[in-house]
């Protein structure tokens, strides 16, 4: 079994392993809400966040933090990958190694974030922020594959040149600030108990 391979069998195992530990989660909105469906405003409502007059000072800091460092540190890594290609062993180098530890990190940070004061970045954010950057991240990849796989059932729609060579240079960077902050948007517990 070649190494990366075997890289990607560990990380689906660890991914579904901590995927199992949310349905342990012993934090849930109804711990402080129990109905939290009562208090919805409208199309900007998200239930498993905390009511303004309910939200901690520590959680916001500690969330915002996090997601901070989590971002910075990816932002470190994926430039050092980026840099290091002609190291590359099996089809990957050391620091695709370091973002999966890295990340592996943070999702057991955020599952205990989630354990001691329960909310996120939704207490600070709109719902639509979190949507618009997994939008506007599904968009810069039907881009990137649209030469190769086509936009509407195969056929390959035509986009500027330059405008493709940008995306596919700097798309890391927006679709590591969208996946994690919607990462540390929502909090890391199944939906009711």
């Amino acid at each position: 079994m070649s190494k990366l391979n075997k890289l990607f069998y560990i990380s689906v195992v660890a991914a579904f392993l901590l995927t199992l530990l949310i349905i342990f989660m012993p934090n849930s909105i109804n711990n402080y809400y129990s109905h939290p469906e009562i208090y919805d405003t409208g199309f900007s409502y998200y239930m498993w966040k905390f009511r303004p007059i309910d939200r901690s000072n520590i959680t916001r800091i500690t969330a915002w933090s996090f997601f901070f460092i989590q971002f910075f540190g990816n932002l470190v890594l994926l430039t050092k990958l980026k840099l290091d290609q002609e190291n590359k062993e099996d089809g990957f180098s050391r620091f695709n190694v370091y973002l999966l530890l890295f990340n592996a990190g943070f999702i057991v940070i955020h599952y205990l974030h989630t354990w001691i004061w329960y909310d996120a970045l939704a207490t600070d954010t709109p719902v639509w922020s979190s949507q618009g950057s997994v939008i506007v991240m599904l968009i810069l990849i039907l881009i990137m594959e649209n030469s190769r796989r086509g936009l509407f059932f195969g056929k390959k729609m035509h986009f500027p040149k330059e405008s493709v060579r940008f995306v596919m240079k700097n798309h890391g960077i927006y679709i590591a600030l969208a996946t994690i902050f919607t990462f540390w948007f929502h909090p890391s517990a199944r939906q009711f108990k």
